[in-house]
């Protein structure tokens, strides 16, 4: 949910949980990553690569050209899990 915004203190917190098949990974993201980078981009990008390689490619994509700057927030979490070795990036 947008309204109310987090940071607010009246931000409603919605659980969710979902069954995954390995190799599993979830990717919490802020809106300035999908926003910039593209879901098209992205869902390849998650598709294809996993950890720093994933953050990797979508940091440039989301920056700005000329400036390389951010236009928005860039946040991006990958919890990964294969087998006996769970990872977080």
């Amino acid at each position: 949910m947008k309204n109310p915004p987090v940071g607010s203190g009246e931000a409603e917190f919605v659980p969710f949980a979902a069954a995954l098949s390995e190799p599993r990974a979830v990717v919490a993201m802020s809106d300035g990553v999908w926003k910039y980078a593209g879901w098209d981009r992205l869902v390849r990008a998650a598709a294809d690569l996993s950890g720093g390689d994933l953050l990797g490619a979508l940091t440039p994509a989301a920056r700005l050209p000329g400036s390389g700057r951010f236009p928005d927030d860039f946040t991006v979490v990958v919890f990964e899990a294969a087998g006996t070795q769970d990872r977080a990036w």
